[in-house]
Parts: C-alpha cells; structure tokens; sequence
C-alpha cells in the first residue's frame, strides 16, 4: 500500500465518530513523518494538512 493510499485511509478513519482523540495526534506525526523520509513532497504535505484540519475541524463541531 503507497504512503498516499495510507494517509488517506487514516484521514478517512479520523472522519468516523468512534476514531479516539488521541487518532488526530497519530495522524499528524505519520504525515510529518512521511514528508521527513520523503515519501511525500511539500505539495502533498499541504494537502493532508489542509484535510486533517478540516476533519479535525468537524470533529470539534460535531462535539
């Protein structure tokens, strides 16, 4: 599985209610993680940080 088709599997998984708080931290090392072993380029970095924010943002509303 590509590191690409990981983050967004893990972005997904934050979206259900059940994904524990704690989730959105993991998320956020593994794609500061994958831009530091360049698996990922800068544009890439931007998008996922862009939907952890949004997901993260909804998470809070939902709350």
């Amino acid at each position: 599985m590509s590191v690409h088709s990981k983050l967004s599997t893990m972005l997904d998984d934050l979206q259900h209610p059940s994904a524990p708080p704690h989730y959105e931290g993991y998320v956020e090392r593994k794609i500061v993680q994958a831009l530091e072993e360049q698996a990922i380029d800068v544009e890439d970095f931007h998008y996922y940080c862009v939907r952890l924010r949004k997901v993260c943002g909804q998470r809070k509303e939902a709350a």
